[in-house]
């Protein structure tokens, strides 16, 4: 019977034959020495870096749409992900062989290659600081560093801030590396090329550069003491437009806590291609110096009325309604004179005719008035509901002779969509004989928007085939009741008339029976017919199936 025979292997560890014999590379003379390095370390091209984050999910989705936009706009030159592989990790284990290799070879590495930041990432400027800075005391060893400005703006204005970059040059003075921003044409898009022409882009490139220079090297607005404070300077741009001069901008952190403003901007001028910078000087005081808080107390001083406002439509003025500071320019318009600061009384919406049975010439006076920003934005202010003001529409009959408020007749088919669903509170129907309005009953604007709505689910029930056609005239009398709705006559047939059912005023409505009715026609009308955007944001309000929806979904019906 065979035995088994262990062999045992004896447990050694490796290392060198000779701890204490030099390596053979370091044998090699040092000329040899240097081009094995040079061989190894160093690049024709210059060197692409990026971050983990673009280099990963960024890098595949910013790659995916410049493949978009050759496919679709044009570029100068294509970029790939092989363009950011250059081949330094298969020699790394070098570097790490001993301490003399690794100065020798990292100096050719660092001081031999161009290292650019491509305009690929979203602020190359900003990881080029990053990286300089990561990099500790071989920042030193660095001769060439390019950031890539190609698509800046269009070439013609940067709001990316320089102070970064601007700071690693004055914390380190005794540095010699170059860093220049360079135009490439790596990822710059066809139109903005044939916008701009290169031309446009080379001076813009230069004049950056010198303009760096003047800032970094010569300190020429005597900024590199505030470098070492991170709470001072907050930012610096410049900015270049064409056919004018060129300037920059200082952004200060403001210490003053009563002004609302986060910073203090000074600017200064460009001249001589970028060589000489001044600080402009500074103007007068002016209305504009004062806070915000003092502006707005001012304003509203100049605002104030005691009367109500009142547009009257018929001669095209504005009664009661002072403009302020807001008549100055935009800043006083959109900053000082806002929605919440104003404090009026009622306004009052005004327009007359001399007949009995009218639609007031298709309400385009109102529609003329809805146009311009102002008045919209005046009645369509929520600070109106908070300060409990109202906004009513007065329509005025001057008639040659009186006749009883029952008896007149108002189209208002084209008001029904006229005000957001609560801009108006009501319509005030008067007649110029009575000696004041107070006596007329307003009409509940929202009231009378579900009485019509209630009567146009009559017409789509009973004449479906009028769905897609423009919705009929809706008459109602001087109390404001809904009337009828009328089709006027035609060639091919004769005049349609659907009596009014409902007013708000006749009692409680039967909200149960006329729930199942809007479903039964939401399922036969809106939802079959009308895309979802349309009963999101009603589009086509000139059929009768528009206004229907829009005074369903939108017309504060509640239905």
């Amino acid at each position: 019977m065979a035995t088994h025979t262990i062999i045992e292997i004896l447990k050694t560890t490796s290392g060198a034959a000779d701890p204490l014999a030099p390596s053979i590379l370091t044998t090699l003379p040092p000329e040899i020495r240097n081009q094995i390095y040079e061989h190894l370390y160093q690049r024709d091209a210059a060197v692409l870096l990026l971050d983990d984050y673009t280099y990963g999910e960024g890098l595949r989705r910013r790659l995916e749409n410049l493949a978009w936009i050759r496919a679709h706009i044009g570029i100068e030159n294509s970029v790939k992900e092989e363009d950011f592989h250059h081949g330094f990790g298969n020699c790394v284990g070098l570097l790490l062989s001993c301490r003399q290799v690794y100065h020798e070879a990292v100096s050719i590495l660092y001081g031999q290659n161009t290292f650019s930041f491509s305009r690929i990432l979203h602020f190359p400027q900003n990881f080029a600081c990053t990286w300089l800075s990561s990099i500790g005391s071989h920042y030193q060893l660095l001769s060439r560093v390019h950031v890539e400005v190609d698509g800046l703006d269009d070439g013609h204005s940067t709001e990316e801030d320089l102070l970064p970059l601007l700071r690693l040059i004055w914390n380190n003075p005794q540095v010699k590396c170059e860093i220049v921003f360079v135009l490439s044409g790596r990822s710059l898009p066809e139109r903005a090329r044939l916008r701009t022409g290169r031309d446009d882009r080379v001076s813009w490139i230069n004049l950056l550069n010198s303009v760096f220079f003047t800032l970094g090297i010569k300190d020429a607005l005597n900024l590199r003491q505030c470098a070492k404070f991170s709470r001072l300077v907050h930012s610096i741009t410049i900015q270049k437009s064409v056919g004018a001069s060129s300037f920059g901008h200082v952004y200060f952190f403001n210490s003053d806590t009563l002004l609302l403003s986060k910073y203090i901007t000074r600017r200064f001028d460009i001249s001589g291609h970028g060589s000489e910078l001044g600080w402009r000087e500074s103007r007068h005081s002016n209305l504009l110096d004062l806070p915000i808080e003092f502006l707005s107390a001012i304003n509203a001083y100049v605002r104030a009325s005691d009367a109500r406002i009142v547009f009257d439509l018929d001669n095209e003025q504005a009664q009661g309604f002072y403009v302020g500071l807001s008549g100055v320019n935009q800043f006083f318009r959109y900053q000082v004179d806002t929605d919440s600061a104003r404090s009026y009384n009622e306004i009052e919406i005004r327009m007359s005719t001399q007949k009995a049975t009218t639609d007031f010439n298709s309400f385009a006076a109102l529609q003329r008035w809805l146009n311009i920003g102002k008045f919209t934005d005046l009645i369509n202010s929520r600070t109106w509901r908070a300060q409990k003001r109202s906004v009513n529409m007065v329509l005025m009959f001057r008639l040659p002779t009186p006749k009883p408020i029952v008896d007149l007749r108002i189209n208002i088919t084209e008001i029904l969509d006229a005000f957001n669903c609560d801009d108006v509170d009501s319509l005030v129907i008067v007649q110029e004989s009575h000696s004041s309005k107070r006596d007329a009953k307003p009409i509940r604007l929202r009231n009378l928007r579900l009485a019509v709505f209630l009567l146009l689910s009559d017409i789509l029930e009973q004449f479906p085939s009028e769905a897609n056609q423009p919705p009929p005239q809706i008459w109602i009398n001087g109390h404001g009741n809904v009337l009828c709705a009328t089709y006027p006559a035609t060639l091919s047939c004769e005049e349609i008339t659907v009596p009014g059912r409902y007013n708000y005023d006749d009692g409680p409505i039967n909200h149960k029976r006329e729930d199942r009715r809007m479903e039964t026609l939401d399922e036969a009308w809106v939802l079959s017919v009308l895309p979802y955007y349309e009963l999101v944001v009603p589009q086509d309000k000139s059929t009768l199936i528009g206004v229907w929806t829009y005074l369903r979904y939108w017309g504060s019906t509640h239905w």
